[in-house]
């Protein structure tokens, strides 16, 4: 079959999810000076996640800090990378973006089911005292998410940015990229203060490592062993929401992705990078989950006259979907491209 016109090969998710994590996934973990970095934004659950492009109408905030000081991602609208900065001096860079707050509406059953997943019981609580439970989910949520580089080739300091003050904000108590063994230790803060019994989550992109639960302690503190590779941490707290909200709560997304040594992977990048022309042309795919929906999806070639989808996806995705961009490419150059 000729290939005429090829559909966007990354989904570009802008609808407003609550219930699933969200994460920057820059283009290198550890970028030498001068180097500049792609910023991707992605929404999904377990560090398997859908593109999120850039949008201006979501976006309250998007910046780089370094020891030079902070300055905004840019980026174009509406594309994925969401952006890109030059990595100006060497040590740590951390990349913090806020989004403007969304609101969501979920049936009564999956709003309750949706707080027990989350670790968020004492809402369903509280909404039991009320009376609520069988009360549709009216909610409010905002994502504050963050991602630690260190730019420069070998490690000289130690010294962490300061917190960016968001809502609700995970904070490296030990610096990963400097850490002794495997203990990594984390403050959560809520308006600037240690919050305490909030769900914590370590998940690692390569799935090789088992996903990791647990509570801050009454310091808002939580220490994880992690291995190497590229990891996510992640929480959700939720309060009531204030009156003329037009919700009944708030939901403060918080994340925050680095890579330990020896892991840092170009986004795009996986240990199994090499799904071979033949399968594509079959029309083989393994299942791909879709995060933004819960539904398994898959990308396609179109034809003019008879849309006939040939469907690929890696034999383990995990964060980022510009592999199959890539092997899309190589269809079209081995095919003689669009034409």
């Amino acid at each position: 079959m000729k290939l005429k016109f090829l559909l966007p090969a990354i989904l570009l998710v802008s609808l407003p999810l609550s219930g699933h994590d969200f994460w920057i996934r820059p283009s290198s973990f550890r970028p030498a000076l001068g180097e500049t970095v792609s910023v991707s934004l992605r929404v999904g659950q377990q560090f398997m996640g859908d593109p999120v492009g850039r949008s201006a109408q979501i976006i309250h905030s998007f910046v780089v800090r370094d020891a030079a000081g902070e300055r905004p991602v840019n980026g174009e609208e509406a594309t994925d990378p969401a952006g890109s900065f030059k990595a100006q001096t060497g040590g740590a860079i951390v990349l913090g973006y806020q989004s403007n707050p969304q609101f969501v509406w979920l049936p009564a059953p999956k709003f309750e089911a949706y707080l027990r997943e989350e670790g968020l019981e004492h809402i369903a609580v509280l909404r039991e005292r009320q009376s609520q439970t069988a009360r549709p989910g009216r909610e409010r949520f905002t994502r504050f998410a963050k991602s630690l580089l260190y730019a420069g080739g070998n490690a000289t300091s130690a010294k962490m940015p300061r917190p960016f003050g968001y809502r609700l904000e995970i904070v490296p108590q030990t610096n990963p990229y400097f850490s002794k063994g495997d203990s990594v230790s984390f403050l959560l803060l809520y308006e600037s203060k240690p919050l305490a019994n909030v769900l914590v989550v370590a998940t690692s992109e390569d799935g090789s490592s088992a996903r990791m639960k647990t509570r801050t302690d009454t310091r808002g503190k939580v220490t994880f062993r992690l291995g190497r590779g590229t990891w996510l941490i992640n929480a959700v707290h939720m309060v009531a929401a204030p009156p003329g909200a037009n919700a009944d709560w708030d939901s403060l997304w918080a994340s925050l992705t680095f890579d330990r040594d020896g892991g840092d992977q170009k986004a795009g990048s996986t240990p199994n990078d090499d799904l071979g022309i033949k399968e594509i042309q079959q029309g083989s795919f393994a299942r791909m989950p879709n995060a933004a929906h819960g539904v398994k999806t898959h990308l396609s070639f179109w034809d003019y006259d008879s849309p006939v989808p040939i469907a690929v996806a890696p034999r383990s995705l995990r964060s980022s979907l510009h592999l199959i961009t890539n092997q899309f490419n190589k269809l079209l150059t081995r095919t003689g491209g669009l034409s």
